[in-house]
């Protein structure tokens, strides 16, 4: 396996990981910021 290959792939999926965090955090974030409107 290529090293070059596989630390691109351990990369876009980190990035994937962490753009899931990132949405579940900024979702959390909307909801206390929508319930805080009321």
């Amino acid at each position: 396996m290529d090293l070059f290959y596989t630390s691109t792939k351990l990369r876009s999926e980190l990035v994937s990981f962490c753009e899931s965090l990132g949405q579940s955090e900024k979702r959390t974030h909307l909801e206390a910021f929508s319930k805080k409107q009321d």
